[in-house]
C-alpha cells in the first residue's frame, strides 16, 4: 500500500498542516491493518489443522507498533518486526513460524480430522473486503482528529 502526494505551497504553515493530517490518517490506516492481521490471524487459527496444537500457537499477527502473538517462536516474531520496520508507509504481517506451517499450508492432498490447507489464504480471503473499508475509514478518521 503506497501513497505519494506532492506538496508544493508557498505557505510553510500549509504545508506542515497538509503533512500532519496525511500522518495522521496513514496511522488510522496503520491501526486498520494491524486489526485486520488480528482477525486474520484468529479466523486462520480456526481453520488451522490441530495435532498437537505447536503450527496453532505458533500463529502471529504484527504491524508497526503491534504485535499479537501467542507461544509461537519469540525470536522468529522478533526477527519479523525488525524487517517490518525497515519498510516504509503502514505495514503488517500476518503468518505461522512453526517450521512445517508451509508444508501443512500447500499439502491439498492430506486429509486433516480437524482444519484443512490453505488456512491462512481461506481466513484472508474472508477477511479482504473489510480491509479496504476500515484502512479508508481509519485514515478518515485519523484525518478528522486533526483538522
Amino acid at each position: 500500500m503506497g501513497i505519494k502526494i506532492k506538496i508544493s505551497s508557498r505557505s510553510g504553515n500549509t504545508k506542515k498542516r497538509i503533512q500532519s493530517i496525511l500522518k495522521s490518517g496513514l496511522g488510522g490506516a496503520q491501526q486498520a491493518m494491524n486489526q485486520y492481521s488480528s482477525e486474520v490471524k484468529d479466523r486462520s487459527q480456526e481453520l488451522v489443522p490441530k495435532d498437537t496444537g505447536k503450527l496453532h500457537d505458533s500463529a502471529y499477527a504484527i504491524g508497526k507498533g503491534y504485535v499479537d502473538a501467542d507461544a509461537g517462536d519469540a525470536a522468529f516474531v522478533t526477527n519479523r518486526i525488525a524487517q517490518l520496520n525497515t519498510k516504509k508507509g503502514p505495514q503488517s504481517e500476518v503468518g505461522y513460524s512453526a517450521d512445517y506451517a508451509m508444508q501443512v499450508h500447500e499439502d491439498l492432498e492430506a486429509v486433516h480430522p480437524n482444519g484443512q490447507a490453505k488456512f491462512l489464504e481461506q481466513a484472508s480471503r474472508q477477511s479482504r473486503k473489510q480491509l479496504s473499508k476500515k484502512a479508508a475509514k481509519g485514515m478518515s478518521n485519523g484525518m478528522k482528529r486533526v483538522q
